[in-house]
């Protein structure tokens, strides 16, 4: 038990959860962004699910950045070990390699998700454009009284939901009801 506990111990001192949790709602905002702006952007929409790997794949990252380092007012700095609790070092050449590393496999990432996203098929026409309306759809409008007696206003709400009803049997078209078809 005690090994457990000196390990969060360690992951606190370190700020490794702190940086976990600020991942976790950064990456989480990346792809609340991603889902509402790639069908605007005409992107296909399984591209999301590239974003969600590139999240995937970038905690360890995270997580090994911030064991071994800590990002202060005057930049990057290392991360004592053990007792020392608010000591930090300065980087040594082997710290640059080990930050390289993590960008080029960030890079990688990044760079493979994008190469993905850009062999999927185009997206098609954005919803609530001109070009968004299906081949066999069929909007049907309500219908007016002409009659003149407010009387019959049921009889024409009647009327139009079982034509609705009736065109709805047809497999080979969409209908679209009253309430999302509009003049």
């Amino acid at each position: 038990m005690s090994g457990t506990k000196a390990l969060f111990g360690e992951l606190r001192r370190r700020k490794v959860l702190r940086s976990a949790a600020l991942y976790v709602v950064a990456a989480w905002v990346a792809l609340q962004v991603a889902d509402l702006a790639f069908p605007g952007l005409r992107v296909p929409e399984e591209a999301i699910r590239y974003v969600w790997i590139a999240a995937l794949v970038g905690l360890p990252l995270a997580l090994l950045f911030a064991w071994r380092y800590q990002v202060t007012g005057g930049g990057i700095v290392r991360t004592a070990p053990g007792s020392a609790p608010d000591a930090t070092l300065p980087l040594r050449r082997g710290d640059y390699v080990v930050l390289g590393g993590i960008a080029l496999a960030a890079a990688g990432v990044l760079s493979s998700a994008w190469s993905q996203v850009r062999r999927l098929p185009a997206g098609g026409p954005v919803p609530g454009s001109a070009g968004a309306i299906a081949e066999n759809s069929l909007a049907v409008l309500p219908l007016r009284n002409v009659t003149g007696d407010p009387a019959q206003e049921y009889f024409v709400a009647a009327m139009h939901d079982a034509l609705i009803t009736s065109l709805s049997k047809i497999s080979a078209l969409t209908i679209k009801s009253r309430s999302s078809a509009s003049v």
